[in-house]
């Protein structure tokens, strides 16, 4: 954990030298470093119109391909990031299973899995999965 610490405050440094070009004036951004679900718990329900989550899917050299395996475990907190939003934007990797997805994340009535393959050495790496709930 504390390597990844580490790298999520090199990349928010990264972000905040990014940010100071066209958005800095952006009144409807706040940056925040830290625990991403005890900081989301705080809002209202449907407080968000999108819930964009980029799930750490490695550990170690190990590749993860479950949803509960990453990091945070996005089964675990599906309540939680339904009660924010309708709408999440889910980056994975090809490997996943958009099947056991469905079958795992209550309420999605809607899919679309956008593909944008990055490659290197003529591996696919990621894609985008955008997820809309029928809210009950």
């Amino acid at each position: 954990m504390g390597q990844q610490n580490a790298d999520n405050k090199y990349f928010n440094s990264i972000f905040k030298i990014n940010f100071k070009g066209d958005l800095q004036n952006e009144k409807n951004i706040t940056l925040f470093n830290g625990n991403s679900i005890e900081y989301l718990a705080k809002f209202d329900n449907f407080y968000f119109d999108w819930i964009y989550i980029d799930p750490a899917r490695r550990d170690n050299d190990k590749r993860f391909i479950k949803l509960e395996s990453c990091s945070p475990d996005i089964l675990k907190h599906m309540d939680l990031l339904t009660h924010k939003s309708k709408n999440i934007l889910l980056k994975l990797a090809p490997a996943f299973d958009i099947n056991e997805i469905v079958k795992k994340i209550p309420n999605v009535y809607k899919i679309i899995a956008v593909v944008i393959f990055f490659f290197i050495n003529y591996e696919a790496i990621d894609y985008f999965m955008l997820l809309y709930f029928l809210l009950l």
